[in-house]
């Protein structure tokens, strides 16, 4: 029989930002199959006290050789 595997909904995670302590949710979504795994293409940001905002992956690739280029400033 397979097994039905839940994928996260999200995370939460404590910092302490300006002698603060905060709480910032991570909350996955759109998740689609890259090279069999299960990948979150929209990762919403929620830090209420501070900022939200989402990312949108175009897409995902796995086992990819780091390239100098990847880190050059754009205008």
């Amino acid at each position: 029989m397979p097994h039905d595997r839940a994928l996260v909904a999200g995370v939460a995670s404590t910092a302490e930002m300006q002698g603060q302590e905060v709480t910032t949710n991570v909350i996955f979504r759109d998740y689609k199959k890259v090279d069999g795994v299960q990948i979150p293409h929209t990762l919403e940001f929620e830090e209420p006290a501070f900022a939200s905002f989402t990312i949108r992956l175009d897409s995902v690739k796995h086992n990819n050789k780091a390239d100098a280029k990847w880190f050059k400033k754009t205008k």
